[in-house]
C-alpha cells in the first residue's frame, strides 16, 4: 500500500501542476470573459422561452378580466335602470344592494387589470434589457472566444506533458483510487491526498486540513499503511510514518 500512497502523491504533485496552469488561464480577463458569456448564451433561450410563456399567460388574464368587466358594466347599467324606475321599495332595497356588488365587484376587476399592465409592461422592460444583454453577450463572446483559445494553445505543449506524465505514473495506481482522486478533484482544493494527524498514544485521527477528528477506523486503517478517506471532507489521509 506504501507504493500506491507513494505514487498517489507523485500523480498528484504532477497534477497541481496542472492545475496551476488552469488557475493561471482561468484568472485572464479572456477566459473570464469567454465563460460569463458562453454561461449567459447557455441559458438566454430558456430565460427568453420563459418570458413569452408568461407574457402569454397575462394576456389570457387581461383578456378575461375585460370580458368580465364589459359583464359587469352591463349588470350594473341594468341596475342603475331599474333603480331609476322602481317604485317597490324591497325590491328597490334589493336591486341597490345588487348594483353596489356589481360596482365593487367592478372596481377590483379595474385593479386587476391596472395590475396586470403594470406586470406586462415591467415584463416587457425585462425582455428589452435581456435583448440588449444578449446582443452584447453574443459580440464578447465571438470577440473573447478566439482570444480564449489562442491563450489555451500556447499552453497545450505544457499540457499535454504534464497529463502524459500523470497517464504514465497512472499506470501504477489502482483505477478504483484513480478514479476517485479525478472526482475529488472537481470539488476539493488541493491537496486531495494529505499526511494526517495521528496520535499513537490515543489512538486519534484528524484531517488537517477540515480539521474533523476521525473514527478509530481510520485510526487502524492508517496504523495499517492504508488510505482512508476523510469522514467530513473525503479526502484521501495517510500516515506519513509509514511510507518507506
Amino acid at each position: 500500500m506504501s507504493e500506491l500512497i507513494k505514487k498517489l502523491l507523485d500523480y498528484q504533485e504532477v497534477d497541481l501542476k496542472l492545475k496551476t496552469i488552469e488557475d493561471e488561464i482561468l484568472k485572464t480577463e479572456e477566459a473570464q470573459k469567454y465563460y460569463a458569456a458562453r454561461k449567459f448564451l447557455s441559458t438566454v433561450k430558456d430565460t427568453l422561452q420563459a418570458f413569452e410563456d408568461k407574457a402569454e399567460k397575462l394576456l389570457i388574464r387581461y383578456n378575461n378580466a375585460l370580458k368580465e368587466v364589459d359583464e359587469m358594466k352591463k349588470t350594473a347599467a341594468e341596475c342603475k335602470a331599474i333603480v331609476e324606475s322602481c317604485e317597490d321599495e324591497s325590491e328597490l332595497n334589493y336591486i341597490s344592494k345588487k348594483f353596489k356588488s356589481a360596482v365593487d365587484a367592478l372596481s377590483r376587476r379595474e385593479q386587476e387589470i391596472n395590475d396586470i399592465i403594470k406586470e406586462m409592461e415591467d415584463l416587457s422592460r425585462e425582455v428589452v434589457k435581456l435583448n440588449k444583454q444578449n446582443k452584447v453577450m453574443r459580440e464578447q463572446f465571438a470577440a473573447y472566444k478566439p482570444k480564449f483559445e489562442e491563450l489555451r494553445a500556447q499552453k497545450n505543449n505544457d499540457v499535454k506533458a504534464l497529463k502524459d506524465k500523470m497517464a504514465e505514473i497512472g499506470k501504477s495506481i489502482d483505477n478504483q483510487v484513480k478514479d476517485k482522486y479525478q472526482l475529488k478533484r472537481k470539488d476539493l482544493k488541493f491537496p486531495i491526498i494529505c499526511d494526517a494527524n495521528v496520535n499513537a498514544k490515543t489512538k486519534s485521527v484528524y484531517c488537517p486540513r477540515c480539521g474533523s477528528n476521525q473514527s478509530i477506523t481510520a485510526y487502524e486503517r492508517l496504523e495499517a499503511g492504508e488510505l482512508y478517506e476523510c469522514e467530513t471532507c473525503r479526502r484521501f489521509l495517510y500516515d506519513p510514518s509509514k511510507i518507506k
